[in-house]
This record gives C-alpha cells, structure tokens and sequence, in this order.
C-alpha cells in the first residue's frame, strides 16, 4: 500500500485524533505562541489534516497554502475553512520534496518522522530551507521520542522525534533555532533562514548557544499506550527485533485492592504495587499479548520463538476494583488483559468469600460492555464458581455453556477462554469445557517448568500481595536475545534512524 492510500484509510473516519481534546488544543496554542514576531505575508502549513490548525494559523498570516497528503482529510479542511478567503489548499506528499517558495513561514507538525530515515529528513530539511525567503521563519512541532533519548518520557512509535529532528534542521548552518517550547510530551520550535549566509565562526557559536531560547510548559493530560513515563531501558523496536520469547508468561492476578479479609491477602494487590509491576514492564520493553494470539501463535501456529517481550495478563473473578483500579493503570502504562467472569454473581459480590468476612463487590454489566473492546478480553469463569470436581460431568457441562451463552449474548462477541474456578480441573472436566464450545482454558502453575501441551489446560504464574519486585521479576521467564542476523538489521536501520523499525508501510 502507498502512503497515500495509506492515509485516506486513516481519514476515512473522520478526526481519526480526536483534535479537539485539551491535549491537541493545548498543543496548538503552544505552537501559536512561538510564531515569529514579525507579520507573516505568505505562509504554508505542511500536513494540515481536516483544517482545524488550519482554521487557527489563517488568522495570524495573509496567505495561506495549506497541504496533505491526504484527499480525504483535504476535504474535509476545504469544508471548514470555506469561510477563511486567505487559505488555499494542495493534495502534495512532502517525500516527493517542498511545494512552492518564498516564503514567510513554513509550519511542520507532526509529519517528518513519517519520512524514511535521516537521510530524507536531511534532504528536506535542505529543501525547506530553499523554499524560505531570506529572514522567513519554520515553525515545528513534533512528539517526544524515546528512540531519542531513552532516559526522558516519550512516545515508542517511531524512530526519531522532536530532539533527533531539531538536530537536524539545527545542523543547517543558513537555519537558526531560535526559541523552543519544551514539555514533556513535544516540544515546539522556531527557527530562522538566515539573510546572509553566516561564516564558520558564526556557525560553530550558532551551534554552541542553539536554543537561543527555551519556553517550559505543561501539556494537557494525556494517556496513549505509546507514553514511556519515565523513559525506558528496551524501546518497542528494540524489543521486537532483538529478543525472542520461548516462553511467554501467563499471569495470573485476583484482587487489585488494599483492603479486605486477611485471610484473603495473598489473592489481593494493592494498586501502588501492581503499578511498580507494570512500570518495570513497560520499561523493559514487555508487551501485552491476549490469551486468543497466544493460543494461536503456540497452540494452532506452533510458533515456539515468539518476537519481542510479549506477557499476557489474566484476573479471575471480575471484581470491581478491576474496574476502579487495575484497568486505568492497565490503560496508562499501555496493557491489556483477560478477566474471567463468573456470570451468575456479576453486579454482586463474591459470596463464594463468606467464611472469610465482607465479599468484594464483582463488576456489573455495564462496566463489563464498558470495557470490552477497549484493550480489556472477557472469558468465562463458570456460572456458579464452584470447583468442578464437585459437580457432577453433566452439571460442569450445562454450567460451561450457559456461561458462555451469557457472555456472548452480553459482549455481542464470542468468547473462547475458560477459567476453572479454584485454577484446577481433573481431565473429565477438561474434555467437558472442550465439548461447551470453548478453544482454551487456563488454570494455576503446572508443573516447574509448567507442561504447555494442553490447551484446556494452560498454566499461569500467579501474582501474590506479597511479592516482593524482586520475586515479581524471577516469576517471569526470560526472553533470550535474537539470532545474529536479525540484531543486525535492526543496529543498521536503528543507525539511519529508518522508520522500518516501527512502521510495515
């Protein structure tokens, strides 16, 4: 697919970016802040999407030439700038090089780390550069990346951001960056053509002093699964290319909580230490796999080196502080997960907990509707969380396929993942949860190392409140390092900065 197509299949829905959130607003205002001093005649506006910067910039400039790649998009931005008699529009791929010249200011947001690699971000760096008039002005702004600087927050998309491409446009010695607007998710900049072309001397002081100016302000609040908080140790191109996984890690959580019965601690987390976990994980380049790829990738593909750092994420019994505590962590460090429902107590509470004092409160199901689809897999934990050895084979049968019933009904969605109550199943009670209509089901830890032949009986590593980080860690088996070949790939798309290793277009 070229890129073109490419991106009219981003725009066939309309504002695929949600642009009028407070983070994408608060972006533009911080880009309208560092426009240059001095009036602007004839300006262009390189990846103007539906027009809605568009619509803002128009009132700041006489002239306004306003592109994209995008025909979809650019209808769109016609339709909402129809009123703005100062702004034209062009349908242009900035990798075929810079449309038109003379001008005043050229605005970039967003789009230069879509070009290949450095090589072309240095081509049309030079052909911005052309295109200004002497004393005319580039305005940018683009994310912060981690593959820039892996000690800093950053997205993981792509293979250079804000400061690699700054770099670049800074080594032009005719370009001049003039103030930059820091915060912790892009930064903003303004550079300079210079009017005469500066001697080595000028250049070599330009460089040493380069920003001549910094602004530091506050992004809006943000939450995408791409943010490394705190930077990372292992990006996701790094993960991907340069670690295989023999043996992927089930997990296994009940309760995300602090309180409750104490005879009940082991099975409950509290929620500033299911934090630290995914921190650390999101950190060393882990990745959330669901239960339904595993399944495929070990069970129907037979795929035993499994690329990059996956881990799949499990919770049994559907409590409530799922809901209200796990789920927006899971959604801030960016995973998602499976969570068994034991359907005939969702909306209630876990009765099955009497003998040890209050039961939690299980999810409803407007929570449950809420959430699937949203990162979040639902599969079943019976109806009546009672261990299957003490029911009769018809019963455990009848059970299983009432549950699933439900939750399909439920989810609008089949559900194929079984959880036995109590994490076991004797082999009748396997064959039975096959016959229901189930693809797999999971239980406790299996063995050391645990069998991983059966599917309806799948092991899991089970989380205790007690866990230290240390024990956490050794819980989880290793990833092992990538055949040479493919570390080396990665280290010479990595050194051209290629897109490659983020992006399949």
């Amino acid at each position: 697919m070229n890129e073109r197509d490419y991106w009219n299949g981003v725009f066939a829905k309309v504002d695929p970016w949600d642009y009028a959130n407070s983070y994408e607003q608060t972006k533009y205002l911080h880009t309208l802040e560092l426009m240059p001093d001095s009036p602007v005649a004839n300006a262009i506006e390189l990846g103007c999407a539906e027009g809605i910067f568009t619509e803002m910039l128009a009132a700041r400039v006489d002239r306004l030439l306003a592109i994209d790649i995008s025909d979809a998009a650019l209808e769109r931005a016609r339709a909402r700038c129809s009123r703005n008699g100062n702004v034209s529009f062009a349908q242009h791929d900035i990798s075929e090089g810079m449309i038109g010249a003379n001008y005043d200011l050229v605005v970039c947001s967003e789009i230069l780390y879509y070009l290949r690699d450095r090589a072309a971000i240095e081509n049309f760096a030079r052909q911005v550069w052309n295109s200004m008039k002497p004393g005319g002005h580039l305005l940018m702004t683009h994310a912060n990346m981690v593959s820039d600087d892996k000690s800093a927050t950053g997205f993981d998309f792509n293979e250079i951001g804000a400061k690699g491409i700054g770099t670049i446009f800074s080594s032009c010695a005719e370009l001049e960056l003039l103030r930059e607007l820091s915060t912790e998710l892009y930064r903003v900049q303004l550079f300079r053509r210079a009017v005469a072309a500066p001697s080595s001397e000028i250049s070599e002081a330009k460089a040493a002093d380069s920003p001549r100016e910094i602004l530091l302000r506050k992004n809006a609040d943000f939450e995408r699964p791409s943010i490394k908080w705190g930077g990372c140790v292992v990006t996701a191109a790094e993960a991907r290319h340069c670690w295989v996984t023999r043996e992927v890690p089930v997990v296994m959580y009940h309760r995300v909580a602090k309180d409750g019965p104490a005879e009940l601690a082991p099975y409950r987390i509290a929620p500033e230490a299911f934090e630290r976990q995914l921190a650390w994980l999101q950190r060393h380049g882990f990745h959330s796999m669901s239960l339904d790829d595993y399944f495929e990738l070990w069970f129907i593909r037979n795929t035993r080196n499994i690329p990059g750092k996956p881990i799949v994420l499990t919770f049994d019994d559907a409590y409530a502080d799922f809901y209200h505590n796990a789920w927006p962590l899971l959604r801030r460090y960016g995973f998602g997960a499976t969570v068994f429902v034991p359907t005939d107590y969702v909306g209630g509470r876990a009765d099955w907990d009497n003998a040890y004092g209050a039961p939690a409160q299980i999810m409803s199901w407007d929570q449950i509707v809420e959430l699937n689809g949203r990162g979040i897999h639902f599969g079943s934990h019976s109806c009546c969380h009672k261990r299957l050895t003490e029911l009769s084979k018809p019963d455990v049968l009848e059970d299983a396929i009432n549950s699933r019933k439900i939750l399909n009904d439920r989810l609008g969605s089949e559900v194929s993942g079984y959880c036995y109550p109590y994490a076991f199943a004797d082999t009748d009670s396997r064959r039975m949860i096959e016959q229901a209509g189930y693809r797999f089901a999971v239980c406790g830890l299996g063995g050391n190392p645990p069998d991983r032949d059966d599917p309806f009986y799948i092991p899991r590593i089970e989380i205790f409140g007690s866990d230290s980080m240390e024990e956490f860690i050794a819980k989880l088996p290793k990833p092992q390092p990538s055949d040479q070949a493919a570390r080396l790939e990665y280290h010479e798309l990595r050194s051209r900065r290629d897109r490659a290793t983020y992006l399949y277009r």
